[in-house]
C-alpha cells in the first residue's frame, strides 16, 4: 500500500487566483476614475475630419489654432507667424512637448506646413494634427 504522508507536496497543486484578480480589477477602477479626458474649450474651429483619429492626452503639449482668416493663437493667446519661433522656443525650452497643430478646414496648406516648419526650427520632433472624428 502506498500512503501518502502528510504535508508531501505531489507537485499538483493549484495555485489561488482570486486575490490577484481581485486586486486587478481594483486597480481597473482606480484608473478608471482617477483619468480626466480634457476637453479644451477654445476658439470655434471647423476641423477636417478624419477616419482614424486618435485622441491626444494633453500633458506638456503646445496648441497652435489657425482660424479662418488666418489668424495665429498659441496656447490661445494671439501671435504673429513671424513672433511664432521666438514664443515656441521659449515656450519649449527644457522640455520636450507634443505641438498640435489645429487649423480650420479651409485655412491653406502652405498656412499649416510653415507652422510645421517653424516648429522644426525651434527642435519640436512631436507634432500633432488635431482632426475630429468622421460622423458615421
Amino acid at each position: 500500500m502506498n500512503f501518502r504522508k502528510k504535508g508531501a507536496k505531489s507537485g499538483l497543486e493549484k495555485i489561488d487566483l482570486t486575490p490577484m484578480i481581485d486586486v486587478v480589477f481594483q486597480l481597473l477602477i482606480f484608473f478608471m476614475v482617477s483619468t480626466t479626458f480634457i476637453v479644451t474649450p477654445g476658439l470655434k474651429l471647423n476641423l477636417p475630419e478624419a477616419s482614424n483619429a486618435d485622441t491626444v492626452e494633453q500633458t506638456q503639449d503646445l496648441t497652435v489654432e489657425l482660424k479662418a482668416d488666418n489668424t495665429l493663437y498659441l496656447n490661445k493667446s494671439p501671435v504673429d507667424i513671424k513672433n511664432l519661433e521666438s514664443d515656441l522656443r521659449s515656450l519649449a525650452a527644457g522640455k520636450d512637448p507634443t505641438l498640435i497643430i489645429k487649423a480650420d478646414g479651409t485655412v491653406s496648406h502652405s498656412s499649416v506646413v510653415e507652422v510645421m516648419d517653424v516648429a522644426r526650427k525651434v527642435g519640436l520632433k512631436k507634432l500633432a494634427i488635431a482632426t475630429k472624428p468622421k460622423e458615421e
